[in-house]
């Protein structure tokens, strides 16, 4: 009981860092921390297609070494956005779990990893994740946002919460190449909003930085 009373501690202390690094205390008290919600789980087979349909559409495409090619009216996504909230419940998921797992490791950093929303398969079959991205969004520029951690080597690595080395109390690898991922869904965030599409006018950042650009006042 003693033990359980101490990581619950742990937990609420390093959850409340969370709200305050990300969101502030301007107010006296504090406002209470809030109810972490599971994490919508992403198969890991959707993962892999999106960062490579990010190779191929984009990577390639800007390298000049792939014959996809983009209808003449089509604009990438310039930004995407993820509500505030769902990045604090994220992380706070995160180290959640990294206590109720036992995980000898802290959470070290987010990366966001660049992907693209593949188009429908031929085949007309997508996992049920997959089919809750609308058709207006397939093409388009997107992320994932994954945790870290520092391995033995002091290289930072992506990793699953849930997928891990009871024995050890390491993450397991996130490789592709082992096919059993493919059996697995990850505790990643994605699904943010993109603009466009999505939007009706670009922000006013990106209104005067286009303005600066046709007039000539910027380095390109």
């Amino acid at each position: 009981m003693m033990k359980s009373t101490f990581l619950n501690y742990v937990f609420y202390v390093m959850s409340g860092f969370v709200v305050l690094t990300f969101m502030g205390c301007p107010a006296n008290p504090c406002p209470p921390l809030p109810v972490v919600q599971n994490v919508p789980l992403i198969p890991a087979m959707d993962v892999a297609n999106m960062v490579y349909s990010y190779k191929m559409e984009r990577i390639n495409v800007i390298n000049g070494t792939t014959g996809v090619t983009h209808d003449t009216n089509f604009i990438d996504s310039r930004f995407i956005t993820f509500n505030a909230d769902s990045i604090v419940n994220f992380i706070s998921y995160i180290n959640k779990k990294i206590i109720e797992n036992r995980l000898n490791i802290r959470l070290q950093g987010i990366r966001c990893i660049y992907t693209v929303y593949p188009k429908k398969p031929k085949n007309g079959f997508e996992s049920s994740y997959m089919s809750q991205s609308s058709p207006d969004k397939r093409g388009y520029h997107a992320l994932i946002i994954a945790p870290t951690y520092l391995d033995k080597d002091s290289i930072e690595q992506v990793f699953d919460v849930n997928y891990f080395d009871s024995n050890s109390g390491f993450p397991k690898p996130i490789n592709f190449s082992d096919s059993s991922i493919f059996n697995r869904n990850l505790s990643f965030l994605n699904m943010g909003g993109l603009c466009p599409p999505g939007c009706q006018t670009a922000p006013v950042m990106f209104k005067t930085i286009d303005s600066l650009g046709i007039g000539g006042q910027l380095n390109q």
